[in-house]
């Protein structure tokens, strides 16, 4: 047992001779004990003003069936809008919808049209038929939708129209037999859960291809560590880490962010983890194609046992290019 104990301590110790050899502590920023600030919730931007364009009406759009989709006794088909008129025009909120078979309303609860929902969605002028294939810039699209009912909606039916918010008209499509969305029959006797007449309705109107989302304002900062491999239980575990801007544009610092450090003793063992706040005050700008380095340290509890699974790591927060995670060895002092 004495043998097994002592090549345990000499296997740790030359693990331990290993790590300090390849470490050597490079000067940085020191290190300040500070507390993180506050991390306040981003700002909710103000909405972006509609662009000012003229209503579409009923007659400068062209409509065609897309594909469909339903679940839990709801069922839906896609509709694509095209502009066909000669300048740009607005759709914005949801149409009613209305089944005709023949010259006579299909049976069913329909839902009046709702001109304040959702976005204004600007349809290019002449961008050709509605194609449900692809999607095509400046088009629009919505969801006609319906749920079950003691009434089949489609049985028959020979038209489609959205009647447009605002009273801009009724949108006719006319539908061939073949086109008609399938409805499955209900049984004989009508679920007792469902209602007589089958609701319809539709979404917003929305389009075809939606708009680029700005991109995130985050610079891409990198971060690597200068550490030893060993840390030492109640001692305190110091490195460096230097942060560079591998861009062609300065990083400035409005505050300083803060940082998260963390060690752990093993995979199943203890972990500390430790946020503060870079000391950035007297060197706030990471220039292009800069690197600068800042001094750490965090304290290993006193209660820690020797661990060889050990590991450590960093993160600027916001910075997600910025985040080390490296092995290390938890020792004890004889």
């Amino acid at each position: 047992m004495r043998r097994v104990e002592q090549d345990h301590r000499d296997a740790i110790d030359r693990w331990q001779a290993l790590a300090q050899r390849s470490y050597v502590p490079i000067p940085g920023v020191t290190f300040v004990d500070s507390s993180p600030r506050p991390t306040l919730p981003p700002s909710t931007p103000s909405p972006s003003p509609e662009p000012s364009v003229r209503a579409c009406a009923a007659a400068d759009l062209v409509g065609a069936l897309g594909g469909t989709n339903g679940a839990g006794g709801t069922s839906m088909q896609a509709v694509v809008v095209a502009n066909r008129g000669e300048s740009p025009c607005g759709l914005k909120g949801r149409p009613a919808i209305r089944i005709l078979v023949g010259t006579n309303l299909a049976p069913a609860s329909y839902g009046d049209p709702d001109p304040a929902a959702g976005h204004l969605v600007v349809l290019a002028p002449s961008t050709g038929a509605p194609d449900a294939s692809r999607a095509v810039p400046g088009q629009a699209w919505t969801w006609v939708t319906w749920g079950r009912g003691c009434t089949v909606v489609w049985a028959g039916a020979s038209t489609l129209i959205l009647d447009l918010p605002g009273g801009r008209g009724a949108l006719t499509i006319a539908l061939p037999a073949s086109a008609a969305p399938a409805t499955p029959a209900p049984s004989a006797e009508c679920p007792k859960d469902a209602p007589y007449l089958s609701w319809v309705g539709a979404w917003e109107f929305q389009p075809r291809v939606m708009p680029s989302p700005d991109p995130v304002a985050t610079p891409l900062i990198t971060a690597v560590a200068n550490a030893p491999g060993i840390a030492v239980a109640g001692e305190m575990f110091e490195f460096q880490v230097t942060l560079t801007n591998p861009t062609a544009a300065d990083v400035h610092f409005a505050e300083c962010p803060n940082f998260t450090m963390w060690i752990t003793a093993g995979i199943d063992g203890e972990a500390l983890t430790e946020r503060h706040q870079l000391n950035c005050a007297h060197v706030p700008d990471l220039p292009a194609h800069v690197s600068r380095t800042f001094e750490m340290h965090i304290r290993v509890p006193s209660d820690w046992s020797v661990a060889r699974t050990g590991a450590f790591g960093w993160g600027l927060e916001r910075y997600a290019g910025a985040a080390i995670k490296l092995p290390l060895i938890i020792a004890r002092r004889a």
